[in-house]
């Protein structure tokens, strides 16, 4: 009886052991997953449609296991396009973006959100129809919308998106092209 009793701890002592020897594996690989994880993000993307443009972002990455949300402050200018129907129309603004990802990886569907606030600049010459001359003007319009998309990833460390919102700016709907670094 003492023998197996004997046996019985020194099995229970190594499943011990090897249990916490195990935790503290599993402890030091969590910790360098979370220091080797990504945690900041740049975005540069091209906006397409009426007002084509350039978004500049910078912004910061929150993950755990179930979803990452991405928090981007982006500024952005456009110009209305095709020049023949308005030529001196100008657009520029600031917004916050945040991205709701179901993954941490941060690639395939994905919700948005937009809020911030837009500059609209107009410069003519003349009214199209009163013939009328007309000095510049600045309208002050808010940026609130919201969209889906879809994010491919590139590399480790990059990735490439297609994008479309809809809300209450100055324009009603965006789609937009977007590569993150």
């Amino acid at each position: 009886m003492k023998k197996k009793l004997c046996t019985l701890l020194a099995i229970l002592s190594i499943f011990i052991v090897y249990s916490d020897n195990v935790q503290i594996e599993n402890k030091k690989l969590i910790i360098k997953e979370i220091i080797e994880k990504k945690t900041k993000v740049y975005s540069s993307s091209l906006s397409i449609g009426v007002f084509s443009g350039l978004n500049l972002g910078y912004g910061k990455i929150v993950s755990n296991k179930k979803f990452t949300k991405e928090r981007i402050w982006i500024i952005h200018a456009a110009k209305i396009l095709p020049k023949y129907l308005m030529e001196h129309y100008f657009l520029a603004g600031i917004y916050y973006q945040t991205n709701y990802f179901k993954n941490p990886e941060r690639v395939g569907f994905f919700f948005k959100t937009d809020i911030g606030v837009d500059c609209f600049y107009t410069e003519s010459s003349s009214n199209w129809f009163s013939g009328v001359e007309e000095g510049s003007k600045i309208w002050i319009f808010p940026n609130i919308a919201f969209g889906i998309g879809n994010s491919f990833q590139i590399n480790k460390n990059n990735s490439f998106r297609i994008s479309i919102d809809v809300g209450i700016k100055v324009l009603i709907c965006n789609l937009n092209l977007t590569f993150l670094f």
